[in-house]
């Protein structure tokens, strides 16, 4: 797919050159009129060699240009910056290599803006114009049998760090027979259609063969569109639909008719996280909510402020890891407690935050996930919740974890009985460690996801 006229924003490239290859930018990518090349809206684009399953020593020559502004590149093979250099609006040549390669490297081109402009998506705008591959050997490179195109379709171009994560898992733990492709509109030719909004997507714009996740929760009235009776029609158009919770596989099979349902739950990182609790942290008990605050207060915000005006400082602490998640540590600073928050963290950094919290709070009222639930299995982390979505699945109370009911008396008692209760942390979490055996990490969950489509589809 060449630089066209076509406004419609996609994020694979073919190159037009003598080998076969392609990139895609990770937050989508929009053709300019006025432009010899494409524009990444984003920070991020990403390189597929076009090698086989031999490691070859290769060259990466690339030609980049921002849409205005200076900004700093960096060139990364498999997570390590291996070129870097400053990058106007003006075409400028960069060289990477030789470095060993195969079809399964990842290569990443990473763009910070580094001059102030009126609009920041704008400023960090940039493009690849041209790129190509040179073998150390002189010989061509190879582009190794066909791949079956997996086209991973958002529908709406917005952006969505959960998701960012999940696609790189998949791009990551896929097998090589498999190509990721990720657009906002579905692309020409794909072997399969994966859509990731049902919400908002019309039924007369599904390509087939076409599955879907639901991300949600599917009996959330509070969202726009995000109750199952807005989008069944759909449902009932996919050949196979996934879903996190068990809950939500049994209401589409029994309620909604649905045949081809598969539950797989989000996973979590094996390389990163570790067992190892902290009980009480200098005498407190220190809660942890990870996740964003939604203006419509999905995530249990009333509930959750009711505990801070009657859980004592002097017996509890709390960790928010979040967008808007401020506002909560700003009523906890004011009500005595010593808050942190962290807006957006690598994940590296997230999960060990697990290793400095007492119990994981997940209080939303409707919750498809989240994805925090399995990370703090496999962290040997308690989880205090309303039982939604995978809480359910995985949470079984006063074995690895306590259930709120959203009545105030009744949930003081139970987060006070963390602190009062002695060994009720440390039994907890030895439950919790138990149940990580029953998660998935999502090397499992990529896995598990391609023997559901093998199965139904013969890919």
């Amino acid at each position: 797919m060449s630089s066209g006229t076509t406004d419609r924003p996609l994020r694979r490239l073919t190159v037009p050159a003598d080998w076969r290859g392609m990139a895609y930018f990770q937050y989508g990518w929009a053709p300019q009129p006025e432009a010899d090349g494409l524009w990444a809206i984003g920070r991020l684009a990403r390189i597929r060699l076009p090698l086989g399953a031999e490691p070859r020593a290769v060259r990466l020559s690339l030609e980049l240009a921002t849409r205005e502004g200076t900004a700093a590149v960096r060139v990364l093979v498999d997570g390590v910056c291996a070129a870097a250099a400053q990058v106007g609006p003006e075409p400028a040549p960069m060289t990477v290599g030789f470095f060993e390669a195969t079809d399964r490297t990842r290569v990443d081109v990473v763009c910070d803006a580094l001059d102030p402009a009126p609009k920041a998506k704008i400023a960090r705008w940039f493009g690849i114009r041209s790129f190509a591959v040179e073998a150390q050997d002189g010989s061509p490179p190879l582009a190794g049998p066909a791949k079956t195109i997996i086209n991973f379709v958002e529908t709406c171009p917005w952006y969505s760090a959960i998701f960012q994560d999940i696609f790189d898992y998949y791009a990551q733990y896929l097998s090589p027979r498999f190509e990721l492709v990720v657009s906002v509109d579905p692309i020409e030719g794909a072997g399969l259609y994966h859509y990731h909004r049902t919400p908002q997507l019309r039924p007369e714009d599904i390509r087939h063969p076409a599955v879907c996740t639901i991300h949600h929760d599917v009996l959330d009235w509070g969202g726009p569109g995000l109750h199952i009776d807005c989008f069944l029609p759909v449902l009932k158009r996919m050949d196979h639909v996934f879903v996190l919770s068990e809950a939500a596989r049994r209401l589409l099979c029994s309620t909604c008719g649905l045949k081809a349902v598969t539950r797989i739950p989000h996973g979590y990182n094996e390389m990163l996280l570790r067992a190892r609790y902290p009980g009480k942290v200098a005498g407190k008990v220190v809660l942890g909510v990870f996740s964003k605050r939604y203006p419509r207060k999905c995530k249990g915000e009333p509930s959750l402020e009711e505990m801070y005006r009657r859980l004592n400082p002097e017996r509890f602490d709390w960790v928010f890891v979040g967008a808007g998640r401020d506002a909560d540590a700003l009523m906890c600073r004011e009500l005595g407690f010593r808050p942190r928050w962290y807006q957006r963290v690598p994940y590296e950094r997230l999960v060990s935050l697990y290793e400095s919290i007492s119990a994981l709070v997940m209080y939303s009222y409707f919750d498809g996930g989240p994805a925090s639930i399995p990370e703090a299995a496999a962290a040997g982390c308690p989880v205090v919740c309303h039982p939604r979505g995978i809480a359910a699945d995985m949470v079984t109370p006063e074995v690895n974890g306590l259930c709120l009911a959203h009545q105030a008396d009744c949930d003081e008692a139970t987060f006070n009985r963390l602190y009062e209760e002695d060994g009720l942390l440390d039994r907890l979490s030895e439950g919790m460690l138990g149940q990580r055996q029953r998660c998935l990490t999502w090397r499992q969950v990529v896995r598990s996801y391609e023997e559901a489509i093998e199965n139904h589809f013969g890919l």
